[in-house]
């Protein structure tokens, strides 16, 4: 008897926990309609086409899912919704594709995942991946370039009060993902996997209930593909960081915040600033705190950009004074000092130079400067010069790499290849041949080159870089640069604001990565904070020590 009811009890058991495997949550459910949803947009022939009202189809689907209770009832759903949506059409071209693609953030092995998914179901979106739409397509084209970044279009834009409706929520946390997924080409390096960020955000966007909530959600989606291109600034996020600024250019670095400047002298002058205070603490909390709890929210492909770029988040706020505890010359003090609206500093006048001769006969020139139209008169100056110094870390660079290099290098030398979005197959990547600079000719300039670089040495700078490290007699010295490299595509996330992100792929010609990374570097500088605290560029002093040595 006692066998019969273990028996019993044991398939009750086994029966019970298959029935929990099938059940789904809310959270599942979502996760897969985003995915479905995105790529029925970019895979359907008749959605692709525009043919639907592709943000109302969504409404009208989630109530529907929402009583499904596992996937037989889930498929059911989807299958009555592929039904709608009218006939897949055979499609041959589909099958004679023979262009070179880079597949590293290709992912659609999610359509055949029998957990979510009923054996009938996979088999239909298997058959729309293989007779996909070919050719010009309603929301997303190239840019200006033919083969180029892709280009977001004809979505419908929301006002600034349905950010209360978790349906338009979702739909912009939706179409950001998917763009994302299918045309951001650097998708792969992510710090937390792209399917995870959706699984986190969900229910972020489903709990908002402030406008600076929904904004600030969209702010750390923005952030979490760790791409120092993307931008996502707000009047709202603005407030919540806080719009009022100490009069101090501040570096963050080992825990702690370096002034290194003024942006008002007066107003330094009055709360007592010094180049060189340590900042430890603001309002009783430790800068280092402050700086990991807003971590989230900080855009950059690498942690030396995010810390670039962290003075607003960290000593920026909506009060008029704050209190600090900083270090000068060893001894630890605290006072209140003011904030100030970035309007009220009184703007200096810019007195960089093109270019200079250094100590022991060597040029130096900031390439952040340097027109195009004045290279060769800029070289003829410095050409008797032993060693030269192109400084990559004030500003994008003008265009005149290709000039420049043939000042530095005699041959011809392939340095980057490149990919872009191949919109006929969403999620692969076509892979360009190699580019290359220089010509076949004896170089101009004779003496030894450095190149300098720091974390705000980005995108086209990088490239720049990638070009000229290909010269006769150059090395690379610096710190990790910003890591975002190739063209940039810019479009509305929700009302009028607008995010950027990188839309084309750049990589060293043996496909060395450069997003995230940053270019190769020869020899690495770490700044210090006592090379900080006496205003002293350990960069450039490491330069010109290589250069005589």
């Amino acid at each position: 008897m006692r066998i019969h009811l273990l028996i019993i009890f044991i398939l009750l058991f086994l029966g019970n926990r298959s029935f929990a495997q099938e059940q789904l949550s809310e959270t599942d459910k979502l996760v897969q309609l985003a995915k479905v949803w995105g790529f029925l947009k970019y895979y359907h022939p008749q959605v692709s086409k525009g043919k639907f009202d592709w943000d109302k189809e969504l409404i009208n689907i989630i109530p529907q899912l929402e009583k499904a209770k596992d996937k037989n009832e889930v498929s059911v759903v989807y299958i009555n919704w592929l039904e709608s949506l009218g006939r897949v059409r055979k499609c041959r071209k589909c099958e004679t594709q023979t262009i070179e693609t880079f597949d590293n953030n290709f992912n659609l092995d999610w359509i055949i995942d029998t957990s979510y998914f009923s054996k009938e179901l996979t088999k239909r979106l298997v058959k729309i991946e293989s007779n996909r739409r070919l050719g010009k397509k309603h929301y997303v084209e190239y840019g200006k370039i033919k083969l180029s970044e892709a280009q977001m279009v004809n979505e419908k834009v929301y006002n600034k009060i349905s950010w209360k409706d978790s349906n338009v929520r979702l739909i912009t946390l939706f179409r950001y993902w998917n763009f994302v997924e299918y045309f951001f080409p650097y998708k792969y390096q992510t710090d937390k996997p792209w399917d995870k960020v959706l699984e986190y955000s969900i229910p972020v966007f489903l709990n908002i209930k402030t406008e600076t909530e929904f904004h600030l959600a969209m702010l750390e989606l923005v952030a979490s593909i760790n791409d120092s291109h993307s931008e996502f600034v707000t009047l709202k996020t603005f407030e919540h960081f806080g719009n009022k600024f100490l009069p101090v250019t501040i570096e963050y670095l080992d825990g702690v915040g370096i002034v290194t400047g003024f942006y008002d002298d007066s107003l330094a002058s009055i709360d007592d600033f010094k180049v060189g205070d340590i900042i430890t603490k603001i309002n009783g909390t430790d800068v280092s705190t402050k700086y990991d709890s807003l971590n989230k929210y900080i855009i950059g492909s690498n942690e030396g950009r995010k810390k670039s770029r962290s003075f607003k988040h960290i000593f920026n706020g909506t009060t008029d004074s704050v209190q600090i505890q900083f270090k000068r010359d060893g001894n630890l003090y605290s006072k209140v000092v003011h904030r100030h609206l970035y309007k009220d500093f009184a703007p200096k006048k810019r007195s960089e130079q093109t270019y200079e001769v250094l100590t022991d006969n060597i040029g130096y020139i900031n390439m952040g400067w340097l027109e195009r139209d004045s290279v060769h008169k800029v070289y003829n100056k410095l050409d008797s010069t032993s060693g030269l110094i192109l400084d990559f870390r004030n500003g994008s660079p003008k265009g005149t790499w290709d000039v420049v290099i043939d000042y530095i290098s005699s041959s011809e030398n392939q340095f980057c290849r490149i990919i872009y979005p191949l919109l006929n197959y969403p999620g692969k990547y076509v892979l360009q041949e190699p580019f290359s600079c220089g010509t076949n000719s004896p170089r101009k300039y004779k003496g030894k080159v450095v190149l300098l670089v720091n974390e705000n040495t980005q995108s086209h700078g990088e490239y720049s870089l990638m070009s000229l490290q290909t010269g006769d007699n150059v090395i690379t010295v610096g710190s990790r640069t910003s890591g975002a490299d190739g063209n940039t595509t810019t479009f509305r996330i929700f009302d009028n604001y607008k995010t950027i992100i990188t839309g084309t792929g750049v990589f060293y010609p043996d496909m060395s990565i450069t997003q995230r990374k940053g270019v190769m570097i020869d020899y690495e500088v770490k700044p210090t904070i006592e090379g900080l605290s006496v205003n002293k560029d350990e960069f450039l002093l490491k330069a010109i020590h290589l250069l005589n040595n």
